[in-house]
């Protein structure tokens, strides 16, 4: 009886074990990340920046690194809008960046030297690139199906 009991918890702990790594496989989040510069090329380090989902109004932060680098890990996938601010630098706004399941996305943003008050609005222009793989993947929108 003891034997059967041991068996049955063994067998318990390898199935919950297998199904812990399974869920792992099937991530619908990504990331976000880039490098932020100024106008000249010198990274900008301690740069505020907020990403918001579209949809749902959640809003995620991170603050650039000493070499101008920021990462947003487990964001779900869907539009954002990227706002990156700096002081003495104008406000740089990214609408429409998209961010697909599974594939970190690449931001290089570009702050122009002015008050923080200003607000430069980068409409559709936001140059998304795929920078950790040699993966050549494409994702289809309904409207293109359609």
């Amino acid at each position: 009886m003891r034997k059967t009991i041991l068996t049955l918890l063994c067998l318990a702990v390898f199935a919950l074990a297998g199904a812990a790594s399974a869920y792992g496989q099937g991530s619908a989040n990504s990331s976000l990340g880039g490098t932020i510069h100024d106008q000249s090329g010198a990274v900008i380090p301690g740069a505020d920046v907020l990403v918001k989902n579209d949809a749902t109004s959640r809003e995620y932060r991170a603050v650039s690194a000493d070499n101008g680098t920021f990462t947003v890990p487990l964001l779900p996938a869907g539009t954002y809008t990227v706002t990156v601010s700096a002081p003495r630098f104008k406000q740089a706004v990214y609408r429409e960046v998209k961010v697909y399941a599974a594939t970190p996305a690449n931001l290089q943003v570009i702050l122009q030297v002015g008050g923080t008050s200003e607000v430069v609005t980068v409409e559709a222009g936001a140059a998304i690139v795929q920078s950790q793989s040699a993966n050549i993947a494409t994702t289809l929108e309904v409207r293109q199906i359609s």
